[in-house]
C-alpha cells in the first residue's frame, strides 16, 4: 500500500519526504526479512536498508536544481534565523511584535522553498529515485565488511554484511540506553585531561559502548576494511575510539563512515605534488611570510604569479591545491 501511494506522488522530493515520515512499515519489513534467515531474504533486507539510508542522505543534500531554485530565498531565511538567534532575549532590544513578524516571514519563506523544490522536480530536475518495492543489493568491494546500525521506534538494531551475505544481526538496546552511554562518555571525556579517575572512567565508558555496539556485530569474516552506515537519528557515537582487541577500532580496522553503500564517492582527480597560491595584501602581510620557507615538492605562486591562469593550471596538474 505504501509503495503504491508513494509511486503516485509527483516528485522525488515528495516521495522522499513520504518515505522518511513513514519508515516504520519498511523497517518492520527489514526485521522480518532478517529473522527469516534465508540468504535471499537477508540480501533484500540490506538492500532496503541501503535504499532508506540513501534517501535520507539525498534528502539532506538537495541537488543543484533545487539549490538554484531556492538559493536567494534560503539566504534570506538564514538571515532571519540569525536575527532571531541574536535577539531572542527580552533585554536585547527586539520587541515582541518584531519577533512575531520575523517568525511569520520565516514560515512563509520555508513554504516558498518547499514549493520551489516541488516545481523544479516537476520540470524533470529531480534526483534519481530509488525503488523501495524491488530493492537490489548493491555490490561492494571484496574484503569489505559493512555495518548497518539503525533505529526502529525506540529500538536500536544492527547487522554486519560481508559481500551480499548478512553474517550477523542483533538488537543493540534502546535509544535511551545508547543516549545514556554516549552522554556518560562525553561527560568523562570533558574531564579526562584533569583527572586520572575521569580518564579511567572515560576508558570504561568506551568499553561499555564497544560491548553494546561492536561485540554483537562482529561477523565470522571480520575484514580489515570496514564501512559504517548509521542512522542520522541516533546519537553520534565515537566509533573510531571504541576498543577492539585492546586498541581503538580505527587502529585495528580501516574504518570509514558512509551515508549508504549505494551512494558512491566522488571520483578523485589525479596529479602530483602540492601547489600553494598565496594571495597577500597589505592588510595580510603574514600570508607571504608564511609561504616563504616552504620547500620539498611544494610549488608556490605568490605576488603577481598568483594569477587566475596559475590557479587553472594547478587544478589540472596538482594533487593538492591550497
Amino acid at each position: 500500500f505504501l509503495d503504491r501511494v508513494r509511486a503516485e506522488l509527483p516528485g522525488a522530493w515528495l516521495r522522499t519526504a513520504f518515505v522518511l515520515e513513514r519508515l516504520d512499515p519498511y523497517l518492520t519489513r527489514v526485521d522480518l526479512l532478517l529473522e527469516r534467515g534465508r540468504k535471499a531474504d537477508r540480501a533484500e533486507a540490506v538492500a532496503l536498508l541501503d535504499a532508506l539510508a540513501a534517501r535520507r542522505f539525498l534528502d539532506a543534500t538537495p541537488g543543484r536544481a533545487r539549490r538554484k531554485a531556492s538559493g536567494g530565498i534560503q539566504r534570506r531565511l538564514e538571515a532571519i534565523y540569525d536575527r532571531l538567534a541574536r535577539g531572542a532575549g527580552p533585554t536585547r532590544g527586539m520587541e515582541a511584535r518584531e519577533m512575531v513578524r520575523l517568525h511569520q516571514q520565516a514560515r512563509s519563506l520555508e513554504n516558498r522553498i518547499a514549493e520551489a523544490w516541488r516545481t523544479a522536480e516537476r520540470q524533470g530536475a529531480a534526483s534519481p529515485t530509488l525503488d523501495l518495492a524491488q530493492p537490489e543489493c548493491t555490490k561492494v568491494p571484496t574484503g569489505t565488511t559493512i555495518i548497518y546500525v539503525w533505529r526502529h521506534g525506540r529500538l536500536v538494531r544492527g547487522c554486519a554484511r560481508v559481500g551480499s551475505d548478512v553474517e550477523t544481526h542483533a538488537f543493540l538496546g534502546t535509544t535511551e540506553d545508547l543516549q545514556r552511554d554516549v552522554s556518560r562518555a562525553t561527560f568523562h571525556a570533558s574531564r579526562a585531561t584533569r583527572s586520572p579517575f575521569a580518564a579511567a572512567a572515560f576508558e570504561a565508558s568506551l568499553a561499555g559502548l564497544s560491548h553494546r555496539l561492536i561485540a554483537p556485530l562482529v561477523p565470522r569474516v571480520w575484514n580489515h576494511r570496514v564501512r559504517l552506515v548509521t542512522d542520522s537519528c541516533l546519537p553520534d557515537v565515537p566509533w573510531e575510539l571504541l576498543p577492539l582487541d585492546g586498541a581503538p577500532l580505527a587502529s585495528r580496522r580501516n574504518l570509514l563512515r558512509i551515508p549508504s553503500a549505494r551512494v558512491r564517492a566522488r571520483r578523485r582527480l589525479h596529479g602530483d605534488g602540492m601547489q600553494v597560491i598565496a594571495l597577500g595584501e597589505e592588510d595580510l602581510p603574514a600570508v607571504e611570510r608564511e609561504v616563504a620557507g616552504m620547500g620539498g615538492d611544494v610549488d608556490v605562486c605568490a605576488g603577481r604569479d598568483a594569477s587566475r591562469d596559475a590557479v587553472a593550471r594547478a587544478l589540472r596538474r596538482r594533487r593538492v591545491v591550497h
